[in-house]
């Protein structure tokens, strides 16, 4: 009988995103690179991917993750006084380097991770001293010159839940970050938080999207960025580390599949990385438009709709869309959020996803328990029947008292960590009268 062909092993890929939402990375692992045995951890998750290219597509689009590694070696650790040592002696063992082909003349940096939230005892880990570590042995190894500033590449190692891992950083930065949210708001939630929120609250492309808090514009923005196809990081393709890597051949032109209203957008505007606002010209977006913004919605449009009650809210949200390039997708309109069922008519939309006024030192818990009675009550106007209203708070026994009042079901609950800060997300579905 004819021997099986051998077959080209897969890669493995880490993704590391942010307590709680682990889950939605993995649906974008399936959705972006068809990944194969994804591993799900409290923060990160591990997958296959077919090529060196897959995985830096999904870098590259993934809008819920923090830093996409080629994995080269995973060890089972205990964060105790033997982590050096023992650490040190799994690296001489194998340390998976040795089978990258591209490792010849470049430069490196070492750079380690661990999850915010972990125990005191992994808090305990130093991390200058497990980078000299795992820089030393490369260094030895493999011959390679140190670059702290400007290397080739980074050695991203990273420890949850007595699991670390070493790999290649495909970006060398925080895909967390969005280079559109020049104009920020106090309240203003990460991208990939913001995103994910669409995620947990089972947001697609047809619904008719409210965020009647928009504050700066981040969840209507990454809702436009998921609808368009547009990755966040658009124009910072060229700062991929591993799109420098001539050996690798990767054309992250290729990964962009945006929608052709997109396209058009960015073939007509020319980027000029030294222009000013002054040159951007975003006194125009200043104009804001007194129509309502009901006028033009019909179901299973896909219009995604940011309103709040203060103009410099709208001002920035509209800003930051344009610098995103998603501007086209979006409405915004100043409005309280009492007038909504004044401007938009009963049961037309499909999902309300927002961040609301949250209990501060300088808030009065009263003033919240009114907004928060007032969001139901017009949620309830609204939405269609058995659609869902999505929120993130620090008071879920307030909110699900408010929900209970206008008879909304709680679907889903869970907790995430929004930087060093814990947060409730909470999915309520309108009943039928």
């Amino acid at each position: 009988m004819p021997k099986n062909p051998k077959t080209k092993p897969n890669l493995k890929v880490l993704a590391i995103t942010h307590l709680g939402i682990s889950d939605i990375t993995a649906k974008e692992a399936l959705e972006i690179s068809a990944a194969k045995d994804i591993i799900v951890n409290k923060a990160s998750i591990v997958f296959e991917v077919s090529s060196v290219s897959d995985a830096a597509k999904f870098a590259y689009k993934a809008q819920s993750v923090q830093r996409v590694v080629l994995l080269c070696a995973e060890y089972n650790l205990t964060a105790d006084d033997k982590f050096t040592a023992n650490l040190k002696e799994q690296l001489i063992k194998d340390d998976g380097i040795k089978t990258l082909k591209f490792l010849s003349k470049k430069t490196f940096a070492s750079r380690f991770l661990r999850q915010e939230s972990e125990s005191e005892a992994s808090s305990s880990l130093i991390t200058l001293e497990i980078e000299a570590l795992i820089g030393e042995h490369i260094y030895k190894t493999y011959k390679l010159k140190v670059d702290l500033k400007q290397p080739d590449l980074i050695f991203l190692s990273y420890f949850e839940d007595n699991k670390f891992y070493l790999g290649i950083d495909i970006a060398g930065f925080d895909l967390s970050k969005r280079d559109y949210r020049l104009f920020t708001h106090p309240t203003a939630l990460k991208g990939t938080i913001a995103y994910s929120l669409l995620r947990i609250g089972d947001y697609n492309l047809k619904d008719v999207l409210i965020d009647p808090f928009c504050g700066s514009g981040t969840i209507i923005i990454e809702a436009a960025l998921f609808k368009s196809g547009l990755s966040p990081h658009y124009y910072k393709k060229d700062k991929f580390l591993l799109s420098k890597i001539k050996e690798l051949k990767i054309d992250f032109n290729k990964f962009d599949d945006a929608s052709n209203l997109v396209k058009k957008q960015l073939a007509d505007k020319k980027v000029d990385k030294k222009s000013s606002d002054k040159d951007t010209n975003f006194s125009s977006l200043k104009k804001e438009s007194q129509n309502n913004p009901d006028s033009d919605i019909k179901s299973g449009t896909g219009d995604i709709i940011g309103i709040d009650i203060n103009f410099s809210a709208i001002s920035s949200s509209r800003k930051n869309a344009k610098i995103a390039n998603v501007l086209e997708y979006v409405k915004f309109s100043r409005m309280d959020i009492s007038w909504i069922d004044t401007k938009f008519k009963e049961k037309t939309l499909d999902k309300i996803i927002t961040n609301p006024p949250k209990i501060t030192r300088s808030v009065d818990p009263k003033d919240i328990e009114k907004i928060y009675k007032e969001l139901f009550y017009q949620a309830e106007f609204v939405l269609k029947s058995k659609c869902t209203i999505t929120v993130v708070t620090s008071s879920p026994e307030m909110m699900k008292q408010k929900a209970e009042e206008y008879k909304f079901k709680l679907l889903h609950e869970r907790e995430l960590w929004h930087g060093k800060e814990m947060l409730n997300v909470l999915v309520f579905e309108k009943q039928e009268k």
